[in-house]
């Protein structure tokens, strides 16, 4: 019955764009003939007959073709689907999550908190986004992901675009920007690819004199569906996950000798050193993310950076509140 209704309003739609342009080319030819009619009085007949002749066949040509300029936009989501619940972002909703970064070989278990909520539109590339904002600084990676991005749902699927910040142990946060990344594709098949960004940055840390470059590849896949599924004792049903996969290489340049080229030098070989795993929850948002971060890094270059040669992570976010329009 929604897809008819929706056809049905194309339709008139349409008809009254079509008939409503036919009146304003009518009319203008109308005044043009009116004119020349005028100019009869100065101009002799024959060049009269020619221009009404012209116009005639002008005015036949505006009527008889059908352009896809002239088409209007259907009434449905750019991908023709139905619109995601999973994600609602109306201006002013809002989730808290709990942050629990497990203890590992060198730190304690870190317990804080997120706070994101929806805030005003926002235009990126003559695009309307939400713009997504949090309370403090993000600790969580969804958190991360969405603070002051714009997230906008075209159709089954949740974008988010702007700049993300992901920490994944190294001495430095990465900083990169992305573009209608797919976070979320509502009821996709376990292991469709949903989006694939590539790029590379150079940055620079205290101990290191030169830049070290970073070359990134980030992925997202759908992860299957659940009935339900339980977070912070609260159970949450209709779950679409998604599997985000960030895959990183880093070196850097040292000219050993004058006059020579510099030497590339792999600080880490490419490698996935992050895996998040969403759980959205129809018309909840997320209510639960596990992130794991695991690198190896060249020994010689993590001693003198006083870092571990390998790294092991894995934090949680558990939804606490929230509250929906």
């Amino acid at each position: 019955m929604f897809e008819t209704n929706i056809e049905l309003l194309n339709s008139k739609k349409n008809k009254l764009v079509a008939t409503t342009k036919n009146f304003k080319i009518r009319f203008f030819i109308n005044k043009l003939m009116f004119f020349f009619v005028y100019l009869y009085k100065i101009k002799n007949m024959k060049n009269l007959i020619g221009i009404l002749i012209t116009l005639v066949s002008v005015s036949n040509l505006f009527f008889s073709c059908d352009t896809k300029e002239d088409e209007i936009a259907p009434l449905t989501s750019p991908d023709n689907a139905t619109p995601t619940v999973s994600l609602p972002s109306k201006t002013n909703n809002f989730w808290t999550y709990k942050v629990v970064t497990a203890a590992n070989a060198s730190t304690p278990e870190i317990i804080k908190k997120d706070s994101i909520y929806v805030g005003n539109d926002t235009l990126i590339n003559a695009i309307t986004y939400k713009r997504f904002k949090t309370k403090t600084i993000a600790n969580g990676f969804f958190a991360g992901a969405v603070r002051n991005n714009g997230v906008r749902i075209d159709g089954s699927k949740l974008k988010v675009s702007g700049a993300l910040s992901i920490n994944v142990g190294l001495p430095t946060l990465l900083n990169f920007n992305i573009q209608d990344f797919v976070f979320l594709k509502e009821d996709a098949p376990a292991s469709e690819e949903l989006s694939t960004i590539t790029g590379s940055f150079n940055q620079t840390i205290p101990q290191i004199t030169t830049p070290l470059k970073f070359e990134y590849v980030m992925k997202s896949f759908a992860d299957g569906t659940l009935p339900n599924y339980t977070s912070n004792g609260v159970v949450y049903t209709n779950i679409n996950k998604t599997k985000v996969v960030l895959n990183l290489k880093v070196t850097t340049s040292i000219a050993l000798s004058p006059g020579l080229p510099p030497t590339i030098i792999t600080f880490m070989d490419a490698q996935d050193v992050l895996i998040s795993t969403l759980y959205f929850s129809k018309n909840k948002g997320m209510v639960y993310n596990k992130s794991s971060v695991n690198y190896t890094i060249n020994s010689v270059l993590a001693s003198s950076l006083q870092i571990p040669a390998t790294g092991t992570q894995v934090q949680e976010e558990f939804l606490k509140t929230l509250f929906i329009n």
